[in-house]
């Protein structure tokens, strides 16, 4: 076996392993949302997955209504010309995004949390209840 034909061993035992552990990761994120979506809350939140860079870039995981759903959300957003300059399911995210955005998922839960009360003080409040 030449030293090519020993490296695609390696990569392959390497992509198999991978490929296993990224389908668990791709169950925890759906059983997040999951989850999430079944309280039909149908308020927004985000935290920073990435901060900035010096081109004015942030990157937000966000609970949101995205393609008609209510899904977990990255989005690139660029601080400087105040726009969404890019937008993606977190379950179609690169591997590195969505392993990233399992940290954040107690910080996004809170801010849901704190949504939702200030969307029920306002209903009250508009409604006089």
């Amino acid at each position: 076996m030449n030293s090519l034909d020993k490296l695609f061993s390696d990569l392959k035992y390497e992509a198999d392993a991978l490929n296993e552990v990224s389908d668990e990761l791709s169950k925890t994120i759906a059983q997040f949302e999951d989850r999430l979506n079944s309280l039909k809350l149908g308020v927004c939140a985000a935290v920073v997955l990435y901060d900035g860079d010096d081109r004015g870039e942030r990157t937000y995981l966000c609970y949101q209504r995205f393609n008609g759903k209510w899904q977990l959300v990255v989005e690139d957003f660029n601080y400087l010309t105040e726009e969404v300059t890019d937008s993606r399911r977190l379950a179609d995210a690169p591997r590195r995004e969505r392993v990233d955005s399992l940290d954040k998922f107690e910080g996004l839960l809170a801010a849901v949390l704190e949504e939702s009360r200030n969307m029920l003080k306002l209903v009250k409040d508009r409604c006089g209840a």
